[in-house]
């Protein structure tokens, strides 16, 4: 099936506009309110806004820009129509479109089916000030994450900033300010594609953290695993330094390699099997990572989080404090497989008194949540039996890399620590 084309016409493919207007193709058909009025026409596969002018087709055009569409693109200098297509009933497309048959004996156009391969899952992108080329954010997503970064309605605005965390709310804000000041989007732009998260992340932290620097963007985290990246601000640092071939301060991770603690160990607290696992499952940088992400999180901007602690062999862990009952720590304990973390409950010290404060806190517990046990290192702990994980029968933990799981269960743990109260 064809379009017929009228004097000028704005043509996109349906399967952009379920992308990206809100509710898909089938709302914009039966949005009654819709400023573009009600001269369009579809088929299958594209859909059809006609004009009588220049100026009237170059709004169309903006409305969808602020949609997220992008309507041209440059291929070895030349422009090319890309998400839209403007053409006329006696030329056909004002510039090629690769995606568009047009005939001109019968003044139509119809979808050109082309053969595409899939594109990668994960990819990077930049949202960039168009009217200076910076770019304030990078992220990492997948599907559409890049067109989500949208503001509320203008009738919505006071409450959006309430709607969404500090960094979300500082994007949209200048996103706002882009679209009031030049009635257009911000540029959104795909800057590589993955085939796994990981890479992703990867390419996500090294942009934001040595390209960019965190302190010229609006995001308020550096990304997964950003201690093994170097700091944008030495950049400045080096080029102010009066003696120009003076290096770059040596980094451990980067430069040098990273004393871990119990690698080198010979006083027998360590065993041979316990030093080949921390080295070769790289105990200390997960939990190193672990406690990076743990800190960066908003949700627990108020609470403290220990460097690795490898005190005990066998139970490398992180100690969480600063939330109340203050007789209370949280141990994260990561396993030696180096694959799944645990939580326990400990006393803030192997003091007797903190031990007593301890268990009078978890003994007021009446809903069963806690269970006291003696333990090796800190004497008593209190085990969460309704955090315990079963996978095949046998109770293994979260997954460490699980950052947002790990979380959740520290925020719901407080929350059922604030029940317990001492008589």
């Amino acid at each position: 099936m064809a379009i017929q084309l009228e004097c000028i016409s704005l043509i996109i493919p349906i399967w952009k506009i379920d992308r990206h207007y809100p509710g898909g193709f089938r709302t914009l058909l039966t949005d009654k309110n819709l400023e573009f009025g009600n001269a369009f026409y579809h088929d299958e596969h594209l859909y059809r806004e006609g004009s009588m002018d220049p100026m009237t087709t170059n709004l169309l055009i903006s409305r969808w820009e602020t949609l997220g569409l992008v309507p041209m693109r440059r291929l070895k200098g030349k422009p090319y129509w890309n998400d839209l297509c403007v053409a006329t009933s006696v030329d056909g497309p004002t510039y090629p479109c690769d995606w568009l048959e047009y005939n001109r004996d019968e003044g139509t156009v119809s979808y050109k089916h082309v053969l595409e391969v899939d594109l990668l899952p994960y990819y990077v992108y930049e949202l960039r000030d168009p009217r200076n080329n910076r770019t304030f954010y990078v992220g990492k997503g997948k599907n559409d994450r890049i067109f989500q970064h949208r503001p509320a309605k203008q009738s919505d605005s006071d409450n959006d900033d309430m709607l969404n965390s500090q960094e979300e709310a500082r994007k949209l804000a200048l996103i706002r300010e882009i679209q009031d000041e030049c009635q257009r989007d911000c540029h959104r732009v795909v800057i590589g594609r993955f085939e796994t998260e990981a890479e992703a992340f990867a390419v996500e932290a090294s942009l934001i953290k040595w390209v960019y620097g965190i302190e010229n963007l609006t995001n308020s985290v550096h990304g997964h695993r950003h201690k093994n990246i170097r700091d944008h601000r030495q950049q400045n640092e080096m080029f102010d330094l009066e003696e120009k071939n003076q290096c770059y301060p040596s980094e451990p991770g980067l430069d040098v390699p990273k004393r871990v603690p119990g690698e080198r160990d010979m006083s027998g607290k360590y065993t041979e099997e316990q030093r080949r696992k921390i080295a070769e499952n790289a105990i200390f940088e997960k939990l190193e990572a672990l406690r990076d992400e743990l800190c960066e999180a908003p949700a627990l901007s108020d609470l403290l989080v220990s460097a690795p602690n490898m005190s005990t062999p066998q139970d490398p862990c992180l100690i969480v404090s600063g939330f109340h009952p203050e007789a209370i720590r949280l141990m994260i304990k990561l396993q030696l497989t180096g694959d799944y973390v645990r939580f326990n409950l400990i006393p803030k010290s192997s003091r007797q008194n903190d031990i007593a404060a301890f268990k009078a806190v978890l003994s007021a517990d009446d809903r069963g949540l806690f269970e006291l046990k003696n333990g090796s290192a800190f004497r008593v702990y209190g085990k969460m039996l309704d955090l315990e994980i079963s996978l095949d029968g046998k109770k293994r933990g979260v997954q460490h890399a699980n950052v947002n799981d790990i979380v959740a269960i520290i925020e719901y743990l407080i929350d059922k620590l604030n029940g317990c109260r001492p008589n």
